[in-house]
């Protein structure tokens, strides 16, 4: 389980879930991150529980919103 976090906020601070897909690539709704930069988030992993305050925090680096997403309709909402 992975989620998005405000920079310097409490990992309980979870306000979208995400997946890891590869070592170094996390899957989120586009709808999350649409006009944000990295360095607003970081990236809550090994947590058992979205509200718990544990897990591994990481910087994110850059985020990459599917080309066709439509911030009206939420078509292809991944980022």
């Amino acid at each position: 389980m992975a989620g998005l976090v405000p920079k310097n906020a409490s990992a309980a601070a979870v306000f979208c879930g995400a997946s890891l897909i590869a070592k170094d690539w996390v899957l989120t709704a586009g709808h999350c991150v649409v006009d944000q930069s990295p360095a607003n988030f970081d990236i809550i992993i090994n947590q058992a529980q979205l509200d718990a305050d544990t897990g591994e925090r990481i910087a994110v680096e850059r985020i990459v919103l599917h080309p066709q997403y439509n911030s009206i309709s939420l078509a292809n909402d991944l980022g």
